[in-house]
């Protein structure tokens, strides 16, 4: 059946209608008779293929043509291809014209009903803010590029197993020195390593600043140059020469900015260090494991230390790709390097790779998954924001539709009405937008405070530019999202219908209104995704803060000592100071124990790997399980809590025996004497020549790493076996901890004036550190659920609100014949009901479609946990009956007379 032409004639009538009506009767009139002469034509075409594409291109020459652009060849008259000047110009005034009266009619309106206009602009404002606020944490501490020069060529290079397995971690120096001497896809390779240092000196206090050892080029690499002085020479680094370059904090805070500090020496563990350079404001060396401290100080890597040790993994490697170079192609040279290193040093590098990551992903890619996940929550509540404020303006169109039908009726196009609905819409949107970005300029302040100190960045948290750019596109968006639905369903208003208004009934399509209803049901889906995923946190949370941790913390005090410089040279000299220190301290009135370790729990620490010696299938170089490591001192165990479960405490003379004692957790013993007694057992760190270490007693396990990480293998070696130039102290009172803080500080003093205590602490604060990201992500993600669950009472209660209103007169004639009042309680209630069971329902299965997500948020709780979903489910459920009760008392009250009488 042909196409008629009339189809082109009705579409170029509309294309048009965006002219001024002046060129519409000069043109239109024209064309018109023009596209009606073209049915001959199509007619001769031979054959539906040709006529098919006869008839697009005669459409795409209308839709051109229409547009005001000359088509060549077309049939189409050329007086008609490019409207005037003058006409297009009052074109879009008259455009203008309309926008600017639409305005002013959706102000008028907005004013006009103030209760309304506030509800919806309030409820715009939580959802825009709470989004604005997260995204603006989202934005400072993860999509900010690193302060670098072009920073997407930086990489990480981490020591790992050739399979790709995450091994030790840090790179050796000799290693090192090999990749940077057979690179050619890096431009540059660079080594760091954090380190305590002992500033002494001058009028100030004693004090230990976080430093950082670096070789020659790293700034250069980094792209970042001092304010004053210079970067390290290679030969500083050929000679480890005594030279050290300051961060700017700490040339501010203990030099008083002077510029003349450059060239003068400094004391740094108890030697002079000639300073040669000031860092710019804000600069600090890449390292994720030390988020919320800086490095102050920063001193050359001296070669001798470079080439101490190629099975020795504790330098973080940083690399600068090639112009031109991808991630893949450096990783396959780093594979034959390795590859190379690894036949030419079979004992310290068979099996050993190098796996390189992105700098950005490496520092931030583990707190970024943890915000998009709040970014998540944050989205759900808007979409149910939007859902909300949908159903307010779909009941504010019911109230309007004998106003829209009358407008219909003069001559309004369903377009012009739809446009001046959404130009409402979108007022309002932008006004709550506004709103919420003050919410979140003040949400943003309260997250700075609340937002723990484990996460990197927290500290250039801001609502900039950027972010009141994301608030004005959501708040645009959402406007269109909201409005649009509601502006369609009022456009389409029946004059006759609707002045009848007010005579509906349950069963009438008005009182039905599906779209209410969907957007009611999905507010209850999300809900119970939000609710579920809250209470599954909560419950993680609460399980992990009471779990078994193997040690006590309440009542403890802790502080680092760093014993560095030529005085502490000698071992014997710091194990020495160590035990005099530590019972100075032990006599301090309300101090019960002392002891002193090389890690403190949750710290994380080093490994090594050992073999036992009556295993019959004795590892090779290199093999055996890996071992966590502490040194400790006295006391330790008992100050922290830790129960032994057999044998006994260590002693002195477990340091002079041929046989070293030590100490074993829970999990060594079943690791590498399973189903035996560990007692007496004994075990070797060095495969060449043995050194045999006793077991004496075996300890509950403890988590070493964190508390959402299980205990793994671990042993305890007296300080004299495996001497470091650190410790911690661990001071057991019967009372408040920090109330001896002073004293252990006067006794530490006491014994050496220039040594200074860093990082004081509780251990329940360490504790409660390891918690707070946790704790934070439950609070935060519990509050966007109950603002949800708000929302949803809210939202069922408009739908069941208008559902009696709506129904008044049926509900007059219901109670007349009989009905009795506790049946429409009844079959409102159960309308009510029926919503709450089907939102639940989608709820639960979208919990079941997001368990990966969700178990990312929680530890040690299965996100498929039966009871949690289905006790969120019932709750929301319960919410639902709750919004739905004081609608159905209402329409228990209504008086048949009064519902008659509107006949």
């Amino acid at each position: 059946m042909p196409i008629s032409s009339s189809l082109f004639v009705r579409l170029y009538r509309v294309l048009l209608m965006a002219y001024p009506p002046e060129f519409r009767l000069e043109c239109g009139a024209e064309m018109v008779e023009t596209l009606s002469t073209r049915e001959a034509d199509y007619q001769q075409q031979p054959g539906m293929i040709r006529r098919v594409r006869f008839r697009i291109k005669e459409l795409l020459a209308v839709v051109r043509t229409g547009l005001g652009l000359r088509v060549k060849g077309s049939g189409m008259p050329n007086n008609v291809t490019q409207p005037p000047r003058a006409p297009r110009r009052r074109a879009r005034a008259s455009i203008l014209d309309t926008l600017r009266q639409d305005i002013r009619c959706a102000v008028r309106q907005l004013v006009k009903d103030p209760t309304f206009t506030a509800t919806v602009v309030a409820i715009l404002a939580i959802g825009v803010g709470a989004n604005t606020a997260v995204f603006s944490v989202f934005r400072s501490v993860f999509l900010e590029p690193l302060a670098y020069d072009t920073p997407s060529q930086l990489v990480a290079l981490r020591h790992s197993e050739r399979n790709g397995a995450e091994c030790c971690g840090p790179l050796s120096g000799p290693d090192y020195l090999d990749f940077r001497e057979s690179s050619e896809t890096f431009s540059s390779i660079s080594l760091f390593s954090s380190a305590s240092a002992n500033l002494t000196g001058g009028d100030d206090e004693p004090e230990q600043v976080l430093g950082g050892l670096v070789t020659v080029g790293m700034f250069e690499m980094l792209g970042v140059r001092p304010v004053l002085g210079r970067t390290f020479l290679p030969r500083e680094e050929e000679l480890g020469a005594p030279v050290a370059i300051l961060s700017n904090d700490l040339w501010n805070r203990r030099f008083d900015a002077d510029p003349g500090v450059v060239g003068t020496a400094i004391t740094l563990n108890r030697e002079p260090h000639t300073v040669v350079g000031v860092m710019p404001p804000g600069f600090d060396m890449p390292s994720p494991y030390y988020v919320g401290r800086t490095h102050q100080v920063y001193w050359p890597l001296s070669k001798e230390r470079l080439q101490d040790g190629r099975g020795g993994h504790w330098l973080l490697g940083y690399g600068r790709l090639k112009e031109g170079v991808t991630l893949e192609a450096a990783g396959e040279e780093m594979a034959a390097i390795t590859g190379a290193l690894a036949e030419q040093y079979p004992d310290t590098n068979e099996g050993k790779g190098v796996r390189l990551i992105d700098l950005h992903e490496w520092l931030f890619g583990w707190v970024g998954g943890q915000l998009l996940v709040l970014l998540g929550a944050a989205g759900f509540m808007l979409l149910i924001v939007c859902g909300n404020v949908a159903s307010l303006l779909l009941a504010r169109a019911t109230t309007r539709q004998t106003e829209m039908a009358i407008r219909a009726a003069v001559g309004a196009s369903r377009g012009r009405i739809v446009r001046q609905l959404l130009t409402e819409g979108l007022i309002v949107s932008l006004v709550g937008g506004a709103a919420g970005v003050l919410l979140a300029v003040w949400g943003v302040g309260v997250l700075s405070a609340a937002i723990p100190s484990s996460i990197p960045r927290i500290d250039a948290l801001t609502v900039d530019r950027l972010v009141l750019f994301f608030a004005l596109g959501l708040s645009i968006v959402t406007g269109i999202l909201f409005g649009l639905a509601p502006a369609l369903t009022a456009s389409r208003a029946n004059l006759t219908e609707s002045l009848k208004e007010g005579k509906g009934g349950w069963s009438g399509r008005s009182a039905k209104n599906p779209l209410r209803s969907a957007l009611v049901i999905g507010q209850f889906g999300l809900a119970v995704l939000l609710a579920t995923s809250a209470a599954l946190m909560v419950k993680s949370y609460w399980r992990f803060r009471d779990s078994e941790r193997g040690f006590v913390a309440e009542n403890v005090l802790t502080a680092r000592l760093t014993l560095q410089g030529p005085q502490y040279e000698d071992a014997g000299r710091r194990y020495a100071f160590y035990r005099a220190a530590i019972e100075r301290i032990g006599g301090l009135p309300g101090v019960t124990a002392v002891g002193a370790t090389s890690k403190l729990p949750l710290g994380g620490g080093t490994n090594t790997r050992v073999w036992a010696e009556d295993d019959p299938e004795r590892p090779m170089q290199g093999g055996g399980p890996l071992i966590e490591l502490s040194r400790v001192v006295s006391d330790y165990f008992p100050a922290m809590g830790i129960e032994l479960l057999a044998g006994r405490y260590l002693t002195d003379q477990d340091t002079v025996s041929a046989s070293p004692g030590a100490i074993i957790n829970e999990e060594m013993a079943r690791r590498l004497w399973p189903g035996e007694d560990p007692l007496g057992k004994r075990f070797s760190r060095r495969w060449d020549t043995p050194v045999w270490t006793t077991v004496v007693g075996v300890v509950r396990n403890v988590r070493q790493w964190s508390l959402y990480r299980p205990a793994i293998s671990e042993m305890y070696l007296p300080y004299p076996t495996d001497p470091t130039h650190w410790f911690f102290l661990t001071v057991r009172t019967a009372g408040d901890p920090l109330s001896v803080a002073s004293a252990v500080r006067r006794e530490v003093f006491a014994l050496d004036p220039d040594q200074p205590l860093a990082e004081v602490q509780t251990m329940e604060g360490m504790v409660e550190g390891a918690l707070a990201g946790q704790r934070f992500n439950t609070i935060l993600t519990g509050l966007f659920a109950g603002i949800a669950l708000l929302l949803v009472a809210a939202g069922i209660y408009g739908v069941m609100s208008y559902f009696v209103a709506r129904g008044t007169h049926e509900i007059g004639i219901r109670i007349a014949l009989g009905g009795g009042r506790p049946g429409v309680l009844k079959l409102v209630l159960r309308r009510g009901l029926k919503l709450a069971l089907l939102g639940a329902g989608v709820g639960i299965i979208a919990v079941f479609a997001s368990i990966k997500v969700i178990a990312a948020m929680v530890f040690g709780v299965s996100p498929a946990d039966a009871l949690t979903v289905g006790a969120g489910a019932v709750f929301i459920i319960l919410v639902g009956l709750l919004g739905s009760l004081i609608p159905a008392h209402r329409a228990t009250r209504v008086s048949p007379l009064t519902a008659l009488r509107s006949e």
